[in-house]
């Protein structure tokens, strides 16, 4: 049954761009007097409206499909839920590719996840296992399901983890998923994998060494670059990483300047919001010798790149400023920059 004119028109504010909008409109519907009487129509138009290809579409229809499972969880098993998706997502193959249903899917087991009325053990391993296997058609959309399902798992004891979900989630080798989602979990759900995890330490730390290092560095290599700023957060914030993975994939490649310019623009601000990490080792010799040789650059290329050099210059003098670091730091710089240079640096 379809709700009145008053209700449908409510649908059309879930596609804005302003997301007070979306909010006051997904209020209206869920508070309507009679929305029990159209909640069919509502579910199964805000499971369709998952596969649209305008993204404040989606998360506006996924927004009202929380409430709505807030609201209606005892009418809709998540069986009935599945039985919703045949019909209205799955249907769409010859319409849409399958990495934008597997898109919808995901939203719809965010839905599920985020309205907190699934959470029995037998719910909780569907879920989970339907993710993961999205996971393995459509790499691209690994990161967002691995953090569904950290927001799944943390609410539950470490022990349980280990034991029931831990092996449907870990990865034979080191990759960007897998350390994304222990980097969002509680330390107890880490310290319960240590025995089972090789770089994780007794005490829920991470413990990396050569072989991961390198691991390490092939999955920054290959991860997409618009998660790329997050990975590298998360690695600056464990010890050594800044050194051994981030400052090596930064200084990559041989004479590509401009590429390593690329590069040290997304990890040395990141860097510079840790003092753990010693500006010392943010202005590596590699660094130094990248913007020595981009200044002798003429032209075009010259005008581009030297306001980026002039402004991560300028994050890390304003850095050192702040961090009120020590005078032998700073001369080990200078040091630096002279011997690339060869003594021609200031030049």
């Amino acid at each position: 049954m379809r709700p009145p004119t008053e209700v449908l028109d409510k649908f059309y504010l879930l596609a804005e761009y302003d997301s007070e909008k979306r909010i006051e409109a997904i209020d209206n519907i869920i508070s309507y007097s009679e929305i029990s009487k159209y909640k069919k129509y509502v579910v199964e138009r805000c499971i369709e409206g998952l596969t649209s290809s305008r993204a404040c579409v989606r998360i506006g229809y996924s927004g009202l499909l929380t409430e709505m499972l807030k609201k209606f969880s005892n009418d809709y098993a998540l069986f009935s839920l599945e039985q919703i998706i045949i019909e209205k997502i799955d249907s769409q193959h010859n319409t849409f590719s399958v990495h934008s249903l597997d898109v919808a899917k995901v939203l719809l087991y965010s839905a599920i996840v985020k309205c907190g009325k699934y959470s029995d053990n037998d719910s909780v391993k569907h879920i989970i296992s339907k993710l993961v296997d999205i996971v393995k058609r459509s790499p691209l959309l690994r990161i967002y399901i691995y953090e569904v399902i950290a927001g799944i798992v943390t609410n539950m004891n470490g022990e349980q983890f280990l034991k029931n979900y831990w092996e449907m989630v870990k990865t034979d080798n080191i990759s960007v998923e897998i350390i994304w989602l222990l980097s969002r979990l509680p330390t107890a759900h880490r310290k319960a994998i240590s025995k089972s995890c090789s770089y994780i330490g007794c005490k829920g730390e991470f413990e990396f060494n050569e072989r991961h290092y390198e691991e390490l560095g092939k999955a920054l290599r290959d991860c997409d670059i618009a998660w790329r700023p997050s990975f590298i957060d998360i690695l600056a914030r464990i010890p050594n990483l800044y050194e051994k993975v981030i400052e090596p994939f930064a200084s990559s490649g041989k004479e590509d300047y401009l590429k390593k310019l690329e590069r040290y623009s997304i990890c040395i601000p990141v860097a510079l919001k840790y003092e753990s990490i010693s500006v010392s080792k943010i202005f590596s010799k590699s660094f130094a010798s990248t913007i020595f040789n981009l200044s002798k650059f003429s032209g075009v290329t010259k005008r581009l790149v030297t306001p980026l050099v002039h402004d991560l210059i300028k994050q890390i003098y304003d850095t050192i400023e702040t961090r009120n670091c020590d005078s032998s730091e700073i001369s080990e710089i200078i040091k630096l920059c002279q011997e690339v240079s060869k003594g021609t640096f200031d030049s």
